[in-house]
């Protein structure tokens, strides 16, 4: 067998908000996320 080259092009897909290719912004939690966050921590104390 014949050795095949291959060329691999990144592209940013066209309905992507921000058009780089880095990491994202990170996304706000919410009110309802951070209440259920602080529930299991407080979970977490009482059982030890």
């Amino acid at each position: 067998m014949r050795k095949m080259k291959y060329t691999i092009k990144h592209k940013v897909h066209p309905h992507r908000r921000d058009k780089r290719t880095g990491a994202l912004n990170p996304v706000k939690p919410s009110k309802y996320f951070k209440y259920l966050a602080g529930e299991l921590e407080n979970g977490k104390d009482e059982k030890k």
